[in-house]
């Protein structure tokens, strides 16, 4: 497959497609040097878990469908209150997840090394 040959010898904005019209208006001949505006959209994907769990599916999934949690963010959600300031270390971290669960999600506390872990990679810590 040979490349098209307007590629070759024009700039991208310069070919005569309609792929290429729309960095022609955004062109701002106006300003020195010619800018052009820049659309970023940023998004956050949560895993969202199906409404029957398969005969298959893990049993973190399994439970957390049980308890009614749709995503792994609800769940950050439902804990982030009772964790949050406790997320200086992992052993802080790990110690208010115990604690949360117990009280709060006692039927999750067999997942709670899981738990733990995914919460300490969605809060960053490194330790």
């Amino acid at each position: 497959m040979r490349p098209d040959r307007r590629l070759l010898t024009h700039a991208p904005s310069q070919l005569p497609t309609p792929d290429a019209a729309a960095p022609r208006q955004t062109q701002q001949s106006d300003r020195k040097p010619p800018c052009r505006r820049v659309l970023h959209w940023v998004t956050f994907v949560s895993r969202i878990l199906p409404p029957v769990p398969a005969a298959d599916a893990p049993p973190l999934e399994q439970d957390l469908i049980r308890a009614d949690i749709a995503s792994n963010y609800e769940l950050v959600r439902r804990l982030d209150p009772y964790v949050r300031q406790a997320t200086a270390t992992s052993t802080a971290l790990a110690a208010a997840t115990r604690a949360a669960l117990s009280t709060h999600l006692p039927h999750l506390l067999a997942h709670e090394e899981v738990i733990t872990r995914f919460l300490t990679d969605y809060y960053g810590i490194t330790e």
